[in-house]
């Protein structure tokens, strides 16, 4: 670009260290939380079973973070690389519901040696990389009908793979992200709501066959209409708030996680955290994602290009998106769901995949810190420079 440099220069060590601490306190509460549940699950009665696990993939996920965050973000829009992640993650989601064995009634993972591998969770960073892709790209108008089908395809596809498994926290999320960074890449509001509105009937059909989903959302507004097992989630979990008061029981000291809250090391992680830390600590694990949020939002307006700024912009919203509707649901605001804490709670491909998409984060940062300005020139010959590259790429500086 005209007037400025671009090189990488040192990435954004205040959103390694959040990203980091974040992690820290995931493995101390996923050992804190599952350790009674382990000792009666684990045929060994390794009470460190699921810490163990969690452990390994936090390292894993530290050194591709680490990978990630040297290669330029500008090759993920190479429309090949696009594709043939699209393809990888469509197959195994196809190969999932055809081979998979079903857990609790859904068919979401499938092992590799030792791993749990769940593809969903792969499929909401493509999703990120696609969709910022499509809106970046100089030979697509957004505002086009048939390029906004188009740039609905690949999430569509997903979503409804993944409706079969089914998951409907993990679809949501993705179509939510997907319309938040269609509205960032400038698509007319008019396709939006109209598309928005067609899902919201569809998702609302869907909540209404599935026994499941009904009873999760009836738990909220009418749990008298309820088997009970739903609100009863959601009544314990206030509990443990509660009982948490100011400044909590203790490390460790958790009542409700001995057996009484189900998914107390994952979904559920947050109360028995307040449960533990109490208020204050609450307070500060929600200021430490709300900075981590901040930042990357700045980030996303500092960067040199549209794909850059638009990818920063999704993986951020997944994050916001996942640790609101996860608060939510923990103090019954929100029906029951699986949406994991992130980087907080259990889970392997969601740690692994979240922190492979904060080291693109950080990749991107390095160049929007390498940013030079020429010297000798005068700040009129600047923001003449910046119109005249405003004007090129119609407005995606």
């Amino acid at each position: 670009m005209s007037g400025r440099t671009i090189r990488q220069g040192k990435m954004d060590r205040g959103i390694f260290f959040l990203v980091i601490a974040l992690v820290m306190i995931g493995l101390v509460m996923v050992y804190s939380s599952s350790y009674v549940r382990a000792y009666y699950d684990d045929k060994n009665k390794n009470m460190a079973v699921f810490f163990i696990s969690n452990a390994r993939v936090g390292l894993l996920g530290l050194i591709v973070m680490m990978l990630v965050s040297f290669i330029p973000y500008k090759l993920y829009r190479n429309i090949f690389v696009i594709i043939a992640l699209c393809v990888a993650v469509g197959g195994l989601l196809v190969w999932l519901l055809i081979e998979g064995k079903a857990v609790n009634q859904a068919v979401r993972w499938f092992k590799v040696g030792g791993l749990s591998v769940q593809p969903s969770e792969m499929a909401k960073t493509v999703v990120i990389l696609f969709v910022a892709s499509m809106l970046s790209s100089k030979k697509i108008n957004i505002n086009r009908f048939w390029y906004f089908i188009i740039i609905l395809s690949v999430p569509g596809l997903f979503t409804t793979l993944i409706l079969m498994q089914p998951h409907f926290s993990t679809s949501l999320t993705i179509l939510a992200v997907t319309f938040y960074m269609m509205v960032l890449g400038g698509t007319y509001w008019r396709y939006i709501i109209g598309t928005g509105s067609v899902l919201f009937a569809v998702v609302g059909v869907l909540i209404v066959g599935r026994d499941y989903a009904r009873q999760r959302v009836l738990s909220l507004f009418s749990p008298e209409l309820t088997d009970g097992k739903a609100y009863n989630q959601v009544a314990n979990a206030l509990g443990a708030i509660s009982s948490g008061g100011l400044f909590g029981r203790g490390l460790g000291r958790s009542v409700q996680k001995y057996l009484y809250l189900a998914a107390s090391y994952n979904d559920m992680i947050f109360a028995i955290y307040a449960e533990e830390f109490g208020f204050f600590g609450a307070l500060i694990l929600i200021l430490i994602f709300f900075v981590l949020i901040v930042r990357c939002m700045r980030l996303s307006k500092v960067v040199p290009d549209k794909f850059g700024s638009l990818l920063v912009a999704g993986i951020t919203a997944q994050i916001a998106f996942q640790f609101a509707v996860n608060i939510g649901v923990t103090l019954g605001v929100l029906p029951t769901t699986g949406v994991p804490l992130p980087f907080i709670s259990f889970g392997g491909s969601a740690l692994l995949t979240t922190m492979a998409s904060m080291g693109i984060v950080l990749n991107v940062s390095r160049y929007a810190t390498g940013i030079k300005r020429d010297r000798g020139t005068s700040s009129r010959e600047r923001e003449m420079r910046k119109e005249g590259v405003r004007r090129r790429e119609g407005g995606q500086v």
